[in-house]
């Protein structure tokens, strides 16, 4: 389709949906399995909750402004050129990739690692956890409230900015309770 724009949709299966010239907007969805929402050309708005059993992946031409994304068992992959997200729970991994621009967390846990890249500023508002370890690289600064990997490393990377606490002025947390 060209645009997409559902209130809702419920998928006992898979849940896919692309629009392929303009925008995709979904106020919430459920998935058995998988989910897979992508916006070819455009964006992607989801303004409430996206839940899958095995695995979202979510892929955006533009931006990608999301409520909450939850995986039971799978992981949770956003690829977008920015990534504005509140929640994000993983069962497995979470990995979210700001291609050209800036990438805010508020909230994530993924049971197994955690990957954030943002060309931009990358911020986590709130808190990232990890079952494994937790690498956040940013092509501009890193604005971070707490990272914890209770089964890894964590390594945050600034290439031309700092790594802070959220308000620029505080410390971030940094905690890594793993070995790796």
């Amino acid at each position: 389709a060209a645009t997409i724009t559902a209130n809702r949709t419920d998928a006992g299966g898979a849940l896919a949906l692309t629009a392929n010239t303009g925008d995709l907007t979904l106020g919430d969805g459920s998935a058995g399995t998988t989910a897979m929402l992508t916006a070819t050309n455009g964006a992607i708005g989801l303004t409430g909750a996206l839940t899958a059993g095995t695995g979202a992946t979510i892929q955006a031409a533009n931006a990608a402004t999301l409520g909450s994304v939850t995986t039971t068992a799978g992981d949770i992959s956003v690829d977008a050129a920015s990534i504005g997200i509140g929640s994000a729970t993983a069962g497995g991994a979470l990995s979210l990739t700001a291609n050209t621009g800036a990438l805010t967390l508020d909230t994530g846990i993924a049971g197994t690692m955690a990957a954030l890249a943002a060309a931009r500023d990358l911020r986590v508002q709130t808190s990232l956890t990890s079952g494994g370890a937790s690498t956040l690289t940013t092509g501009a600064n890193a604005r971070l409230t707490r990272v914890e990997a209770t089964g890894g490393a964590v390594t945050v990377t600034a290439n031309s900015g700092a790594v802070t606490g959220l308000t620029g002025t505080t410390g971030a947390t940094l905690i890594a309770r793993g070995a790796g």
